[in-house]
This record gives C-alpha cells, structure tokens and sequence, in this order.
C-alpha cells in the first residue's frame, strides 16, 4: 500500500481527482530533500528500520529516503496476510499518522480518493478542549455572580475571601450590584438555566461534529487495510 506524505500542499476537500492531483504533485517534486523530511524519516526509520538495513521490516521498498522530495514522499507500506504481520503494519500506520499530526503533513492513502488530515482531528481536540474550560469558566463566573445577588436582596454582609481570591470576589460582587438594578435574583436565575442548558447543548454539538470528523479519519485509515489483498 502506497501512503503519500503531504507537506505545505493544500489540496481542496472539494477536489475529485485527488490521486491525479497528488501524482503530479509527486512527479513534479525533483527538489533537495526538505529538513523536514529528513527529521521525519529518520524517526520513522529508527523505529522501523529501512529495507536497505534489515529484510524484517514492513516497507516494500529501500532505501526509503529515496521516495522523500520537497513537498512529497511516497511510502510503500506492506500489510501482511498474517496477524502478526498484519498487526505490525497496522502500528506502523498509526506511527505515520502521529508523526504525520506532530509535522503538520497531510496524507494520501492509495485507493481511498480522500486526504487525511491528522493534525486537523488534533487542533479540533485542542480546540474542543479550551472551549469546554473557558465556558465552564463563564458558566461558573455567572453562578458566582447570581449568588451575590441573592445575597444583596437578603442582606447578607459581602464577606470577600482572602488572597488573590479577593479581587475577583470584589469584581462580582460589583457587577452584582449593579445587575440587580436591571433583575431581580429568581429572573436572573431563570435566564442562567437557560443559558446553561444551551451552552451544553452547543458544546455537546461540538463533541459530536468532534467524533464525526475523528471517525472519518479513522475510518479512511482502517480501510486501507482492505488493499493488501490487491
């Protein structure tokens, strides 16, 4: 199974012809290996040593440096027809994806007409995770702020906490006073509910479309399996 490695090549997700495109993109690149390249084949190949080196390994080709341009470089993966076999060439798959998301490359996988994008599914996860913190932040900075307007509308002394903690036990209740002017504590109640209930709902949303792309990934990866029988 040939995968090809993508680096600074932007191919459309709305291109048909995506192995035309990645063939002459291949073709064209007769440049010095890049210094990107050659950090990503060294580390692929101490892991899984090149076939000019040693017979037990999974590439079907060497020396494997031979396959790496500029922009472009063509792996011959073998995925045996045993379970052993198969299984160490399903790892090494996995390994090329995860220095694929660590270089930022993209690749191709013969047959599937589809480009992977590993680092996309990484930034989605990095991005999925700071908007979970930071709307976690916002919900429990609001609830913090509802329960000083409860405490205003029953006269219960502020009693700042101390520390750092203080200034931003001040700043609440600031904004308390001033949003009890405009709602009183059940209506303000009311309207955090309901933002909260929306804001898990979107957040939820964006786990799911998260899953989606994660499993299309994964999916156009397991599938390759079915072409060593080809």
């Amino acid at each position: 199974m040939l995968i090809y490695i993508l680096r600074e090549i932007n191919i459309p997700r709305t291109e048909i012809n995506v192995w035309e495109t990645v063939s002459y993109y291949f073709q064209k690149d007769k440049k010095q290996l890049s210094n990107e390249f050659q950090d990503f084949h060294d580390r692929l190949t101490y892991k899984y040593p090149c076939l000019s080196e040693s017979s037990d390994t999974v590439w079907g080709d060497g020396p494997l440096i031979n396959n790496f341009g500029d922009k472009v470089a063509c792996i011959d993966l073998i995925i045996g027809f045993s379970k052993e076999e198969e299984k160490k060439s399903i790892q090494a798959l996995n390994y090329i994806v995860s220095l694929a998301t660590e270089f930022n490359f993209d690749l191709y996988l013969e047959g599937t007409n589809k480009i992977i994008r590993p680092n996309k599914v990484a930034r989605k996860y990095d991005q999925l995770t700071s908007k979970g913190i930071i709307l976690a932040l916002i919900l429990m900075s609001l609830f913090n702020i509802s329960d000083h307007v409860y405490n205003i509308e029953n006269e219960i002394p502020f009693k700042p906490t101390g520390g750092k903690r203080a200034i931003v036990d001040v700043a609440f209740y600031g904004i308390a006073k001033v949003c009890i002017k405009v709602v009183d504590y059940d209506t303000l109640q009311f309207i955090l509910k309901n933002i909260t209930i929306i804001v898990i709902i979107w957040y939820l949303y964006d786990i799911y479309n998260y899953f989606i792309f994660k499993r299309r990934s994964q999916y156009l990866i397991r599938s390759s399996k079915k072409f060593r029988r080809n």
